[in-house]
């Protein structure tokens, strides 16, 4: 069909535009739902964008990628515990016999020290290996080697008994 036969709003796709926007927008964490909302569209024509234009689709996974890596970093650097090195003015005084004064600014370079957070070790852990680390575990209770050296009690037995 060729483009003066087709029927329907135009598209407000921008090949020139959106792909650069959306990439701004993955970094700083916005969901599909919300970069749909900042470009005035709906969910829907947000996921029809990334069937039909693939530049746009590879925009946002490369947006969300490059923030997961961001914040993954981030997160083991405060589990881990990191020094930051820094450089700070520092404002000096000179007074010589006790008159008249002089100014000066020296640089001086300090070094922070951030412990480890356990938080973030949990957080850690528990993502990047559930199985091992989350607190909720899955117990068949059918099956008999799970259930060792456990001997249930109905009550009404231990009633009888103490009678």
């Amino acid at each position: 069909m060729s483009e003066e036969n087709k029927v329907g709003r135009p598209t407000k796709y921008d090949p020139d535009f959106h792909p650069k926007k959306v990439v701004g927008y993955c970094l700083l964490g916005l969901t599909d739902e919300q970069i749909a909302g900042v470009f005035d569209i709906a969910v829907s024509t947000l996921y029809e964008w990334k069937l039909n234009h693939s530049e746009f689709s590879e925009a946002i996974k490369s947006g969300k990628e490059e923030a997961d890596v961001k914040i993954a970093a981030s997160l083991f650097k405060r589990a881990t515990g990191h020094k930051e090195k820094r450089t700070i003015p520092i404002k000096l005084r000179e007074t010589v016999n006790g008159e008249g004064s002089t100014e000066r600014v020296e640089l001086v370079e300090v070094e922070d020290y951030y412990p480890p957070e356990v938080s973030a070790q949990i957080f850690w852990l528990k993502n990047r290996n559930p199985g091992m680390w989350r607190d909720k575990k899955e117990i068949d209770v059918n099956d008999a080697s799970v259930i060792t050296g456990v001997t249930l009690i109905d009550d009404d037995d231990e009633n009888e008994d103490s009678q």
